[in-house]
C-alpha cells in the first residue's frame, strides 16, 4: 500500500475501486472473473483500463486493434509481462459488454490522481486513438471532455492533443504546399503545444514553457514506472522543441 500513501494525499478517506465496498464500480470488479488482474494492479492501472473501453465503444463495435494496442501497452508497462497484457485486454473485453457509469471513474480521478500522472492517462488515451491509424474527431472530443472531467486545464488538454493532431498531420501529408504554409503551420503548432497565443511575447512563452517542463518532467511519474517515464520524456521532448523554435522565432523579429 506505500503507493497509495505515497501518491494519493487522502489515502486514508479515499474509497478504491479495488477495496471499496458498496460502489457500483467495486461491486462490478468483484464479480469479475479474471480477479488476478485487478488485485495486482493499482488503482490508476485499472482507470486506464476503464477509461480504454469507454473510447473503444465509441465506434459502436470492438476494434481488435485497439484491444491488441491495450495488451501490448499493459504489457510494456509490466516490463513485458505478455500475461499482463493478455489479462488487461480481456478486462478491457468483459467492460465493454458491461454498463458501467464513467462519470464516477473520472471523479475519483480528479480527487486522487496527481496532475502529472493525469497528463499521462490522456496522452495513453491520445495513443490508443491512433493505434488504428485515425484520430477521429468524435474520439479527440471524447479526450477532451474527459480531461476536463479528470480536473486538468483547458491548456494543459489542448497542448497534449496538439501533439497527436501534429503527428496525424505529418501521417497524412499534403501536395503543392508553400514554404510560407509550412513555416506558419509550424508557427501555430508550437504555440498551440505550449498554449500561447502566435503575438507571445517573450516573457509568454518563458512562462508556458516553465510551466508545462514542469507538469510533465519525467521524474514526476517515476512512480509509475519506466514505460511512463520514457513516454514522458517524449512528450517533454516534444515541448522543448516547440520552445526552442518560437525562441528562435522571437529573435529574428
Amino acid at each position: 500500500m506505500t503507493f497509495y500513501k505515497k501518491n494519493f494525499p487522502n489515502y486514508d478517506k479515499m474509497h478504491l475501486f479495488i477495496e471499496g465496498q458498496g460502489t457500483a464500480l467495486a461491486r462490478l470488479l468483484r464479480s469479475y472473473p479474471g480477479r488476478e488482474f485487478v488485485q495486482n494492479n493499482d488503482d490508476f492501472t485499472i482507470s486506464l483500463a476503464f477509461l480504454a473501453a469507454y473510447l473503444i465503444r465509441l465506434d459502436r463495435k470492438v476494434n481488435e486493434v485497439e484491444l491488441k494496442f491495450v495488451g501490448n501497452y499493459f504489457a510494456r508497462i509490466n516490463d513485458g509481462n505478455a500475461n499482463q497484457g493478455k489479462m488487461a485486454s480481456n478486462f478491457v473485453r468483459y467492460l465493454l459488454k458491461k454498463k458501467v457509469e464513467y462519470d464516477e471513474i473520472c471523479i475519483t480521478i480528479k480527487k486522487y490522481v496527481t496532475i502529472p500522472a493525469k497528463i499521462q492517462l490522456v496522452h495513453f488515451l491520445c495513443e490508443l486513438s491512433r493505434s488504428d491509424h485515425e484520430f477521429h474527431a468524435y474520439e479527440h472530443k471524447y479526450i477532451q471532455v474527459v480531461g476536463f472531467k479528470i480536473g486538468l486545464r483547458k491548456q494543459e488538454i489542448s497542448s497534449i492533443l496538439q501533439i497527436y493532431l501534429k503527428i496525424e498531420s505529418k501521417r497524412r501529408g499534403r501536395k503543392k504546399v508553400t514554404k510560407a504554409y509550412i513555416s506558419q503551420r509550424k508557427l501555430r503548432s508550437a504555440c498551440e503545444i505550449l498554449g500561447i497565443r502566435i503575438s507571445y511575447t517573450k516573457e509568454e512563452l518563458k512562462k508556458a514553457y516553465r510551466k508545462l517542463a514542469r507538469l510533465h518532467h519525467p521524474d514526476k511519474v517515476s512512480y509509475l514506472g519506466d514505460s511512463h517515464v520514457e513516454k514522458a520524456r517524449e512528450r517533454f521532448d516534444e515541448i522543448a522543441d516547440a520552445y526552442r523554435y518560437l525562441k528562435n522565432v522571437s529573435e529574428m523579429k
